[in-house]
């Protein structure tokens, strides 16, 4: 696997975490992709609330319910996976400062009763996360 991604590279090398951010500059770069990724949660959301399937999340359907423009929409998602690439290299880099933000979400999505609908948009920056088993572990414990 990892020789597949780059020949010649020993496996070790590549498991490394880049080096650390400022944690300022992270702070402010987890606060703006956190904003970037409750845009796009509002409109799925909104989306769910009038009655799209789960498996309909095409940019066409969720711009129809949700009232936004297609090409809106491509932009939106655009940001979405560019914010995403950003917030896996804080992950990667600051793990501390992440693990706080996502451990807050997975507080408030435990301590929410089965009945709720609650979904904390900050959950979505897991999805991101650059993981290992011990970090893993962290965040569900």
């Amino acid at each position: 696997a990892y020789t597949d991604v780059a020949p010649g590279v020993p496996k070790d090398v590549l498991s490394l975490d880049p080096p650390p951010l400022d944690e300022a500059l992270v702070s402010f770069l987890l606060n703006l992709m956190g904003r970037f990724l409750n845009q796009l949660h509002v409109i799925e959301e909104r989306s769910d609330q009038l009655s799209i399937s789960a498996t309909e999340h095409s940019n066409e359907a969720v711009a129809n319910a949700s009232k936004v423009d297609t090409h809106t929409m491509e932009y939106i998602r655009e940001v979405y996976h560019t914010s995403g690439k950003v917030l896996y290299y804080i992950s990667s880099s600051n793990w501390n400062s992440f693990y706080a933000k996502i451990k807050n979400a997975v507080n408030a999505l435990a301590a929410a009763n089965e009945s709720s609908e609650l979904n904390p948009p900050e959950i979505r920056i897991l999805s991101f996360a650059s993981l290992t088993i011990p970090k893993l572990h962290s965040i569900l414990t």
